[in-house]
């Protein structure tokens, strides 16, 4: 079975959930013996070292040869004049849509994001055709324009969602299935756009070599390492992480915790700083380019779930990694089933309960692999459209 996946910017380093799912799920489609061929068509081109140390076995092609990226504040202005918000001209260029024409047939193709409108609306292509959701789009916009002050950016974002609801009821013009990360994500796109396609679940997977570089030994440290990571420039990671030190910090103060607190990811406001100051056992770190060392310390990882769609990425990562994981109930409602139920994942929605599991980390379950099957196996569904040979 030949499978074409597309994904704006080659999902390398794998530094953001989105990019841990687009690269996890290729790598497994082929080790599964998939043909896999993957395209992109924004940012810089990976080595041939990557390509063969990462991707082995993947082909790999970059669409068009356009590398001058207009600047945002250009994309947006141009977005306020086009039927096309500023996030679907960034993420597939109308311009650029023409490329399909010249590719080989493919009995899969799979559009990540739900950005691929300004391509999937020129026309129906050969082969089957399917949309992946990351989150509800509309919904992350929406909660954007909520939380600006009232201003030229609060409009912007409301302009943006009331574009992408229309277009994302309108993908099922343009291919055959749409697929979520998120079953609740499903279910609630159903019943707000009634579309014409069948809708699926496919939740992310890791390849086994994913799991097998991550589950190395953790460190037995002196203290015990508790981790948040996540990219604090994305707003449902920035509310977690003062969830963290608003809430959880002041409990674990009062249980007199000795331990680390660590709060990984770029762009940390001058806020959180400041509020994470109070508190000696908490660290925010910033980015960090090598999350390995990260992945090997800690003992207990943090994945607040307070708003927003999607499968928090980190929570599955965690799981991969064999690392036990404490978020919200909000947070199982995004899973699959099986998960919901894995034995190194806690929820809670309680700051006082989260404190006391986290006064427990050190005598948490070590890595198992009872839960390995509902991380590494595409769905039935999936399998049994067509061999991967």
């Amino acid at each position: 079975m030949h499978v074409q996946v597309f994904a704006p910017i080659f999902p390398y380093p794998c530094h953001e959930g989105a990019f841990i799912t687009i690269a996890e799920q290729v790598k497994r489609l082929r080790e599964l013996g998939y043909r896999v061929h993957l395209f992109y068509w924004k940012g810089a081109d990976p080595s041939p070292q990557v390509l063969d140390a990462v991707f082995p076995g993947i082909e790999v092609t970059r669409l068009g040869s356009d590398r001058n990226e207009p600047a945002t504040a250009a994309r947006i202005a141009k977005s306020l004049f086009s039927k096309w918000s500023s996030a679907e001209l960034f993420h597939y260029p109308p311009h650029l849509g023409g490329e399909l024409d010249r590719l080989p047939t493919a009995d899969l193709r799979i559009f990540h994001y739900s950005f691929s409108g300004p391509w999937l609306s020129r026309k129906r292509l050969s082969g089957k055709t399917a949309v992946v959701f990351h989150n509800l789009e509309t919904e992350l916009y929406r909660q954007r324009a909520i939380a600006e002050p009232r201003g030229p950016a609060r409009w912007i974002h409301a302009l943006n969602a009331k574009k992408l609801r229309e277009h994302e009821r309108r993908l099922s013009d343009g291919c055959d299935e749409l697929w979520f990360l998120s079953p609740k994500d499903m279910s609630d796109f159903a019943r707000s756009a009634r579309p014409s396609v069948p809708l699926r679940v496919f939740p992310p997977f890791f390849s086994r070599a994913f799991l097998e570089a991550r589950r190395k030994p953790r460190k037995k440290a002196a203290r015990p390492v508790i981790g948040f990571v996540g990219g604090l420039h994305f707003r449902p990671n920035q509310v977690s992480a003062e969830w963290i030190v608003d809430q959880v910090a002041p409990e674990l103060s009062k249980r007199g915790f000795a331990g680390r607190l660590l709060i990984v990811g770029k762009g940390p406001s001058s806020r959180l700083l400041e509020k994470a100051k109070a508190f000696p056992f908490v660290e925010v770190t910033g980015f960090l380019a090598d999350l390995d060392p990260y992945w090997s310390d800690v003992s207990l990882s943090l994945s607040p779930h307070l708003e927003g769609s999607g499968v928090r990425m980190k929570l599955l990562e965690s799981l991969a990694a064999g690392v036990p994981v404490l978020t919200h109930r909000m947070a199982l409602e995004q899973l699959i089933e099986p998960l919901k139920h894995h034995p190194q994942l806690f929820a809670t929605d309680s700051p006082a309960e989260w404190a006391e599991i986290i006064m427990k980390a050190p005598a948490l379950p070590e890595p198992m692999t009872e839960g390995d099957r509902a991380l590494t196996e595409p769905p039935a569904w999936f399998t049994s459209q067509g061999s991967a040979t």
